[in-house]
């Protein structure tokens, strides 16, 4: 049985990029992911996407390849990567919300760990504390978060 593997990244979103391109972001992105058997959740905040993936380590490889050829996805930048012992999004092909559906403690920790990332900050364990605020973060399911069910 193969290891469940975890990675979490944010990517800048570009500059001509509107809500109505998020749409087919997500109807390809869960058709591929449900094919993959990999779930996860996408927060799109307002230049940023901040992305759970979880999987087997090839199919999260896989979709992470995908994101980083998809010119939408600016300096996509692995914030933490690793194995899980359980799905935090089992039932998630790819739930989705912005950084308005998020309650004030979610959208807080949100902007100051793209703050944190964004100002590159370059202190000793620099690296750590990013890892651990975004795996903190997606601790569990978002309140507002659409569960779009697998097909």
């Amino acid at each position: 049985m193969s290891k469940l593997s975890q990675l979490i990244y944010l990517s800048h979103i570009q500059d001509d990029t509107t809500a109505n391109d998020i749409i087919p972001i997500l109807e390809i992105s869960r058709y591929n992911n449900y094919r993959d058997n990999v779930s996860g959740l996408l927060i799109h905040g307002e230049h940023i996407f901040l992305q759970a993936l979880e999987g087997s380590c090839d199919a999260v490889t896989r979709c992470y390849a995908r994101i980083c050829s998809d010119a939408r996805h600016g300096s996509p930048y692995i914030v933490w990567q690793g194995v899980l012992e359980k799905r935090l999004f089992p039932n998630w092909s790819m739930g989705y919300c912005t950084s308005y559906d998020l309650n004030d403690d979610d959208n807080q920790a949100l902007l100051a760990l793209t703050n944190l990332i964004a100002n590159e900050v370059k202190n000793v364990g620099s690296d750590l504390l990013i890892s651990v605020l975004a795996r903190v973060f997606f601790e569990g399911p978002k309140e507002g978060v659409e569960v779009i069910s697998k097909r």
